[in-house]
């Protein structure tokens, strides 16, 4: 999931546009800091890590979630969920674009039934058909 993070005067702004999060701080690793606590706080899910990565360009950073034996399907929820909201969308709005009827056929995947990443990358496209997402960086 890429971000950015930048110099603004005498702090340094980090955010991760797809969870519509930004944070702040006096130095570049204190602003990244400051975002995985952010994102911890909102996810309010003990047992997922979260790390920043720098990325190829200056002030392009990146973030990895969880290991390769972790259930990260609680995060995928929340991005689910931010990423509707973001996009001013109802569940009810979702259900219509799915072609679905009943509200849980989507709204099951916001409260954590683990949607695997196929589910996932499909129900992120319907929400926001532009915002593309990867699956693992190496």
């Amino acid at each position: 999931m890429e971000g950015k993070i930048y110099k603004n005067g005498k702090h340094w702004l980090a955010e991760i546009p797809l969870l519509d999060i930004m944070s702040q701080g006096k130095t570049e690793d204190e602003a990244k800091r400051m975002l995985i606590d952010a994102i911890e706080a909102l996810l309010d899910h003990d047992n997922i890590n979260l790390r920043i990565y720098n990325g190829e360009t200056k002030g392009q950073i990146g973030l990895v979630v969880g290991d390769e034996d972790q259930d990260i399907g609680p995060f995928l929820s929340f991005v689910l969920k931010r990423t509707r909201e973001a996009n001013g969308l109802t569940i009810k709005d979702v259900v219509k674009i799915l072609g679905n009827k009943s509200l849980n056929s989507y709204a099951q995947y916001e409260q954590n039934r683990n949607p695997t990443w196929e589910q996932f990358r499909f129900l992120l496209r319907s929400i926001s058909p532009k915002t593309t997402i990867q699956e693992r960086v190496s």
